[in-house]
């Protein structure tokens, strides 16, 4: 969980620093979902997440 909140601190301080473009959906509050879904899953199951995957990445 804790490497899910530094990377989204990074991204978010990168983001306003306009070195990423587009959009920012960050995840912050959430890591403990990416940690429990990926603990819990089988290595067939397929990983399906929408624009706030970055936990499930890491």
């Amino acid at each position: 969980m804790l490497r899910i909140r530094r990377f989204e601190e990074k991204a978010a301080e990168l983001y306003s620093a306009t070195k990423i473009r587009g959009f920012m959906h960050l995840y912050n509050g959430e890591e403990a979902i990416a940690v429990g879904v990926i603990q819990a899953i089988q290595p067939d199951d397929a990983v399906v997440a929408t624009y706030r995957e970055h936990g499930h990445a890491l």
